[in-house]
């Protein structure tokens, strides 16, 4: 068998594809490349980013903009175990975020705060699927294939940039609307992203009559997808456009070969109209903690307090 450890290393020297449902993370691991590899034997199999940020009572605190990535799922509890004596023996604790795919097989105690998606696993036909999505989301998809959208999936470097930097516009314009926070919170930050994943993104538009009423930008890793950004036009709301978006999705992702669609995150008391728009597509619901807090026992009881602290600080003034 195999020898499973943790070193300080690069995430250049990862053999194989990283696994995520939050293929965001596979993103932040190629721009945070310094951090943690998890070896099998010689082949680094495992990557987790590392940033310093103090130092107390001779223990190191580093955040973790990735979390725990694998590029086989069947060694996560081996990877978390190896983690713990890592981190004992280094004196050193990691906050780090949690993906989706990993929560399920954790058993971490030191979880923190908690979060929502819908998964939505692309294994009908498209029309078969919509045959068994909830009946009101059947009869807005038929209604606005019957309002003549012309709705079309591409990689986004098909688009040109000044489309793409049309489509930011409407995208922050659409937010502050909803008074909704951006996933992007400047054009830049939004193009040096496109800019460094065009092979992974892709979008899906609908036009009705040549005005806008509908776009999507999914980011993706190998054959999962992750549902981003979504826009509305006052258009597309009244007939129905996001509806024969999404069904335009799916069936682009079936046709390529993809096995999943992350819708991105729900919030069902804060945001009921979001969550009722994804779950009602038949996805399933799936629940993980925000955060996990690894490391030397003292230290990290410590941190975990505090964290938990700050987000009830948060959320009693959100």
């Amino acid at each position: 068998m195999c020898q499973l450890s943790w070193k300080f290393g690069n995430h250049d020297e990862i053999l194989g594809l990283l696994k995520s449902y939050n293929t965001l993370y596979i993103d932040m691991a190629r721009l945070h490349t310094n951090g943690l590899i998890f070896l099998k034997g010689n082949i680094a199999v495992g990557f987790i980013s590392l940033e310093k940020k103090i130092s107390l009572l001779g223990n190191v605190l580093y955040t973790s903009k990735t979390g725990v990535l694998l590029s086989d799922l069947t060694l996560y509890n081996d990877a978390f175990d190896q983690l713990k004596k890592f981190t004992y023996l280094k004196r050193m604790t990691i906050i780090s975020p949690v993906d989706y795919m990993y929560s399920l097989h954790s058993r971490s105690n030191n979880f923190i705060d908690s979060k929502q998606t819908i998964i939505n696993h692309l294994e009908l036909s498209p029309d078969v699927w919509l045959s068994q999505i909830k009946k009101k989301h059947r009869y807005y998809v038929r209604k606005g294939l019957k309002n003549d959208y012309q709705c079309c999936t591409k990689r986004i470097d098909e688009i040109k940039p000044s489309e793409i930097k049309d489509f930011y516009r409407v995208y922050v314009d659409q937010m502050k609307l909803k008074g909704a926070t951006l996933l992007f919170t400047t054009g830049d930050e939004f193009y040096e992203f496109v800019g460094r994943n065009s092979e992974n993104i892709i979008i899906t538009i609908c036009y009705k009559d040549g005005q806008l009423g509908y776009f999507n930008i999914v980011h993706t890793s190998h054959n999962i997808a992750n549902y981003i950004m979504a826009v509305t036009t006052k258009l597309g709301m009244t007939s129905y456009a996001s509806y024969v978006g999404i069904f335009e999705l799916y069936d682009h992702l079936r046709k390529n070969q993809f096995i999943k669609l992350n819708f991105g995150g729900v919030d069902p008391l804060n945001n009921h109209g979001v969550y009722l728009f994804k779950k009602g597509f038949s996805g399933e619901l799936i629940n993980s903690p925000k955060y996990m807090v690894v490391g030397a026992k003292f230290m990290e009881s410590i941190f975990v307090i505090v964290l938990k602290i700050r987000v009830l600080i948060n959320k009693a003034l959100a």
